[in-house]
């Protein structure tokens, strides 16, 4: 019996010691898969940005080459337009130059009108008034811008109311009596009527008005 004590006695310090020394916990892994460490989940996240970083700049590189081929072809479009219009407008160019000597001999062609409808006016004019007697004429001549008559009236009266009627003319600029003389027939004179340069306007407006 003393020896059964004793040894229960030296075994108790033991059950002592082991209640004192601290227990680690016990982790199980389930998914029969080993644990990773922070560092390897760091370099795994990385690594998946980096990837998605990698995609969109491709993807921003394949945008900016459809871009740029679609402004090229843009480009292309238009160079092919302005060719096209420089071809039309030199083909045009001849057509102008014809259509710019057609305005020229069309001006021309106004200006010799005016011209012969202001001397016609004029003409009209001395010709009523030889045939209401106020004189008479064997030679009236027209030149470029001046019309000389050569006449015979009853008196000085006469030819200066002739004159003064003319003056009222729009088409005449000026009236110079180049020779009187005095006869038993009456006054032998001689006129030049100078043409004034008239507007289109006062020439259509002087023939309706005839």
């Amino acid at each position: 019996m003393p020896a059964e004590s004793e040894d229960k006695n030296s075994f108790k310090p033991l059950q002592e010691d082991s209640k004192s020394i601290p227990v680690k916990p016990t982790s199980i892994n389930l998914s029969g898969k080993p644990k990773e460490s922070n560092t390897t989940l760091f370099y795994k996240w990385t690594l998946q940005i980096g990837r998605i970083v990698i995609v969109l700049t491709e993807l921003i590189a394949l945008s900016a080459l459809g871009y740029r081929f679609i402004i090229d072809r843009q480009i292309a479009d238009l160079n092919d337009q302005i060719q096209r219009q420089i071809v039309f407008v030199r083909s045009e160019e001849q057509n102008e130059k014809r259509f710019r000597s057609i305005q020229d001999k069309l001006a021309v062609i106004k200006s010799i009108k005016n011209d012969t409808d202001a001397k016609v006016q004029i003409m009209n004019t001395l010709l009523n008034s030889a045939n209401e007697g106020v004189f008479t004429t064997d030679s009236i001549a027209v030149n470029k811008n001046v019309i000389s008559l050569n006449g015979m009236t009853s008196s000085v009266f006469s030819l200066n109311n002739f004159v003064e009627s003319l003056k009222t003319n729009n088409f005449i600029k000026s009236i110079n009596i180049a020779e009187i003389t005095s006869g038993d027939a009456g006054i032998i004179f001689k006129l030049n009527i100078t043409l004034a340069a008239v507007p289109e306007e006062m020439t259509d407006t002087s023939v309706q008005n005839q």
